[in-house]
């Protein structure tokens, strides 16, 4: 560092007040200052605007209160120190004047003298302002909450209890501001759901928050829904039959997911001669498709149980009338 430059530069930097000599120490003499932020510099700490020196019993220049960067040095010389020791204090200060980062140590002057501060933060917890878009769809290329049919987006994390946030919140500056957390990397898990609290957009990524100031983060969930085409063939004796001749009406539908789960509860019930019957909003999973009906006659229509079909659905993946449907043999019993 040149010294004399610095000096020249800030020449109004200067300490009055009254000075005790302390007769063990004889030299009069500048102080300079070098600050550091838990070990980074100013540039990797943008949200630390000015650097705050308190020294009990001295009077500095404009309250003590410097840029982080002096003339691009992260530091300042006081001048003119008796002899003597003392105590200071730094603190980096936000764009608000909050503490963000603090030190607190002594010096002795007996001569010039340099002050090397590592600055710690004051806090260690963070949070974030989050915003989430959702993928193109048949409305609209950049839906919105309505477009994308969207009441409520669950944030998980580290798999923690979900905060709820109004969809919009998302949709507006600053976002939606979640709860203080550690700093650190966070997983977060972002759901969004209808109004039936169907989770139909989803997302798994990383969050990374910092000490002593909020970040803005943004995600694009994905599609947590994918699609099915069923059909079905009515079987009596070997002979296939249409839904006239079986005497059948109404076919009930239904996916059994991995955990053994029936997705629909008792079923969904179908008119016989409408399939193939598109489903447009199932879970990603592989499915075991389970078929019923019932004939005027009475006779019942089934499913393989022991070897029963399977479908998969893949999240974003869809059907429509030009898929190609899973055809399900109902047979006779």
């Amino acid at each position: 560092m040149n010294h004399k430059i610095l000096l020249s530069l800030l020449a109004a930097t200067s300490i009055t007040g009254c000075y005790v000599n302390d007769r063990s120490y004889s030299n009069a003499g500048d102080v300079t200052f070098t600050w550091t932020f838990a070990g980074q510099q100013c540039a990797a700490v943008p949200q630390v605007s000015s650097v705050r020196i308190s020294i009990p019993g001295e009077v500095i220049q404009n309250d003590g209160v410097f840029p982080c960067l002096v003339s691009n040095y992260p530091g300042i010389i006081l001048l003119n120190f008796a002899p003597g020791s003392y105590a200071y204090t730094l603190q980096g200060l936000g764009y608000s004047g909050d503490i963000l980062y603090q030190a607190s140590g002594t010096f002795i002057v007996d001569g010039n003298v340099s002050v090397q501060a590592d600055l710690a933060p004051v806090s260690t917890n963070s949070f974030a302002y989050l915003m989430w878009t959702f993928p193109p769809n048949s409305v609209s290329q950049t839906p919105n909450c309505d477009q994308a049919g969207v009441a409520f987006v669950d944030i998980f994390i580290d798999s923690g209890t979900p905060q709820r946030a109004s969809c919009s919140a998302g949709f507006s500056q600053p976002g939606f501001r979640i709860a203080t957390l550690p700093a650190g990397r966070h997983q977060i898990e972002l759901r969004g759901v209808d109004a039936n609290n169907f989770p139909v957009y989803r997302l798994v990524s990383t969050l990374q928050t910092y000490s002593t100031y909020p970040i803005s983060a943004s995600y694009g969930l994905l599609w947590n829904i994918g699609g099915a085409s069923i059909s079905w063939q009515l079987v009596n004796g070997g002979v296939i039959q249409s839904c006239g001749e079986a005497g059948v009406d109404t076919a009930v539908v239904n996916f059994r997911d991995s955990s053994g789960a029936l997705v629909y509860g008792s079923g969904d019930l179908q008119h016989c001669s409408l399939a193939p019957i598109l489903y447009n909003g199932l879970l990603p999973d592989r499915y075991q498709v389970v078929l019923s009906a019932t004939s005027q006659f009475g006779i019942r229509y089934l499913s393989s149980a022991t070897n029963p079909p399977t479908v998969t659905v893949t999240a974003g993946v869809f059907v429509d009338s030009n898929s190609t449907p899973l055809t399900v043999a109902l047979s006779a019993q």
